[in-house]
């Protein structure tokens, strides 16, 4: 009887390392296929979440753990109640369930990446893992899209079609797969600012690796220069400044001023042009009017629309019938025939859901700002800030890849904070005040 007991417990273990495997695999995967091709990466991550909704029900010490993270947890969770309480005032409960099956990551990710905390043993080896399962993304990426655009090539083409020109840059150069540059520029930087932590703080060794990190960087940044992920790249620039200044690595200041200096000449000596209207001329450093970005004058019209309904909002859908509304009385064609959204996410809020929404997102990620800086989680607050700075321009909840990111990104912070001694201190002392 007990070698029955002993047989049938030893199977289960079997079992549960088994799923646990796969349950890391398809994370992996679904990470490196996430700057790659979307609905590749909605199967790995939907096998992911499948096997972890097992593990809940099988190792029940899963779910259990994930309460000490709760208020981590519901931070990234609240933008998924946000689309629930959103369903009254939608324009549809058709478009209303739409944004909440959209908004499911903020739900299921954080869920489910916090349970790895049962299972991992060295939480900085899994984190290396994760990002550099990004990093082979984000190559695998560049490469599908420069070898597009290289078989594409014309000998004596006009310059619009040369290499770096107008229709081999930007959005031309990601269309294929899809992919709307200033989400993968979050991406690439991230992979970035991963390679330059293993170089800087990893104590690498072997030369021929170290020669490995700085070419593969060298290849993401010029690749992010090609999309021209403006917010992105600039991001860039100022957290390298920063970061080699704070170190007195001064020597090293060199290599960002040498590729801005590179970067300066493509922009104002290509035949296309390209560069220089969406890096000078886009950015009112010109006297051209029509080619001047209008993003930030167009926040007028979602401000007067706030106006109408600035508690509950005026509800998802109805939201861009009244900006429409907007944009033909201030003539704006082409933001009317692109149906365009705010382009800032904390307008996006205010618009559609009001003050809940717009400060939701205020006071959650403040939260998520103090936490990382209490917790010395730098890494990740650098990466946090690179999407704060990205709402600015760009409704980022809007669309489904920085949803996924965002979750990705916090939920895997949430893991370093757990492994972090302050959190574990406090969390004892909370633990023990319970008890008392």
């Amino acid at each position: 009887m007990f070698c029955l007991f002993g047989y049938a417990n030893n199977l289960n273990k079997v079992n549960i390392n088994y799923l646990s495997q796969i349950k890391e695999t398809t994370f992996l995967l679904g990470v490196l296929t996430l700057p790659i091709h979307q609905k590749l990466n909605h199967w790995f991550f939907g096998c992911f979440m499948l096997v972890s909704i097992v593990l809940f029900f099988v190792e029940k010490k899963t779910f259990s753990n994930l309460k000490n993270y709760r208020f981590l947890i519901l931070g990234i969770v609240s933008f998924f109640l946000l689309r629930i309480l959103g369903l009254y005032n939608s324009i549809s409960l058709d478009h209303g369930l739409k944004e909440v099956v959209r908004a499911l990551p903020f739900l299921l990710y954080p869920l489910c990446i916090v349970s790895f905390k049962s299972q991992i043993v060295d939480n900085n080896k899994f984190e290396r893992k994760v990002f550099y399962a990004l990093v082979v993304g984000c190559v695998l990426t560049a490469i599908i899209c420069w070898s597009d655009v290289l078989f594409s090539l014309k000998a004596n083409d006009i310059a619009a079609n040369k290499f770096f020109g107008w229709k081999k840059s930007g959005t031309y150069l990601t269309q294929l797969l899809n992919l709307h540059p200033p989400y993968l520029g979050l991406l690439f930087v991230a992979s970035i600012v991963f390679l330059v932590k293993e170089l800087f703080y990893n104590k690498i060794q072997i030369l021929k690796y170290k020669y490995l990190i700085i070419f593969t960087s060298i290849f993401l940044l010029v690749f992010l220069f090609n999309i021209t992920a403006r917010n992105s790249l600039f991001y860039l620039i100022l957290i390298s400044y920063t970061f080699l200044i704070l170190l007195k690595k001064w020597r090293l200041l060199l290599i960002p001023i040498s590729l801005m200096f590179i970067a300066a000449l493509v922009i104002y000596n290509h035949p296309s042009q390209y560069y220089r209207i969406k890096m000078y001329d886009m950015l009112w450093m010109s006297k051209k009017e029509e080619f001047k970005d209008k993003r930030f004058s167009r926040l007028d019209g979602s401000w007067e629309i706030f106006k109408t309904s600035p508690i509950i909002g005026v509800g998802s859908g109805n939201d861009q019938i009244f900006r429409n509304e907007k944009y033909l009385s201030n003539n704006d064609t082409i933001a009317l025939n692109k149906k365009l959204n705010s382009h800032n996410q904390f307008f996006e809020y205010l618009v559609s859901l009001g003050l809940l929404g717009g400060l939701t997102f205020i006071f959650v990620n403040l939260y998520f700002v103090i936490t990382l800086i209490k917790n010395k989680q730098y890494f990740y607050l650098i990466l946090l800030g690179n999407i704060l700075i990205a709402t600015l321009t760009e409704s980022i909840f809007e669309r489904v890849l920085g949803i996924q990111y965002y979750a990705i990104l916090i939920s895997v912070s949430v893991l370093a904070i757990s492994n972090n001694s302050i959190f574990k201190k406090n969390q004892l002392n909370f633990e023990d005040s319970k008890s008392i």
